[in-house]
């Protein structure tokens, strides 16, 4: 059985220097593995070379439908540049979002021209989740949709399961509901009511009010390997990803183990 992987999504990292500081502060926190984003004034290739330099390689990389729609054949070649074949749809701007269930069902299919695509070079499109995939339109989670098993070219799930506890979903039953179709899992948690304002809702996991002792055995159960420790909004970017690493260090090895 796969052991577990442990990276850390860059995006988190977004307020505390540039690419190279980012890097840096991922790789002082005991990172070799890390989700990019969009990337910010450099090209593929020097994204690479920083990468290089640290030492830490790119798990996934995460790519905005406007640029898979424009240029696909990019998209690719970034993604091969920094060394990965994931490629994560992470986001949809407002605008972009269906305001049904049948914008909901367009989107499902060009979802599924864009994976075709991707797919027939030896790419793997995902589709990351926030909450609006997971509030119900015309009783339909818009999720289910877009990750239909019985499609040609099911999308797997990233899944950030602190995004769906916000939705009022249950992570675990999730989990159960895309067994063995789990790309990843996104790694922070929910913050109390002392919580601190500035950080948005968010805490750093193991902090906060989401079980994650749990979360994590009901994720390996489902056959999740691969766990990014991520917070949207840290007040303090490189305590928080220490914080992240140290808690996955401590319950992961257990759960490969068993």
């Amino acid at each position: 059985m796969a052991g577990p992987q442990i990276a850390v999504q860059l995006y988190s990292l977004r307020h505390a220097g540039d690419f190279d500081a980012q890097v840096g502060l991922a790789r002082d926190a005991g990172f070799t593995l890390a989700e990019t984003g969009e990337p910010v004034g450099l090209t593929p290739a020097e994204m690479a070379a920083i990468l290089a330099r640290h030492g830490v390689a790119a798990v996934s990389c995460h790519v905005d439908l406007p640029d898979l729609r424009r240029d696909r054949a990019a998209v690719m070649a970034m993604a091969e540049a920094l060394g990965t074949r994931t490629i994560v749809m992470p986001w949809l701007d407002a605008p972009l979002r269906p305001a049904d269930l049948a914008g909901w069902r367009d989107l499902a299919v060009e979802m599924q021209d864009h994976a075709a695509a991707l797919a027939a070079e030896g790419h793997r499109l995902c589709w990351h989740n926030h909450d609006f995939e997971l509030r119900q339109a015309d009783g339909v989670l818009p999720l289910d949709l877009l990750l239909d098993p019985g499609l040609p070219h099911p999308l797997p799930w990233q899944a950030d399961l602190a995004w769906a506890a916000r939705a009022g979903q249950d992570p675990e039953a999730l989990l159960a509901r895309y067994a063995g179709r789990i790309a990843s899992v996104h790694v922070k948690d929910l913050a109390g009511p002392d919580g601190d304002p500035a950080e948005g809702g968010w805490a750093d996991v193991g902090r906060g009010t989401l079980d994650w002792v749990r979360l994590l055995r009901a994720a390996w159960q489902a056959g999740a390997r691969c766990f990014i420790v991520e917070h949207d909004d840290p007040r303090d970017p490189a305590a928080t990803i220490r914080a992240g690493r140290a808690f996955l260090d401590r319950h992961l090895p257990a759960l490969a183990a068993a």
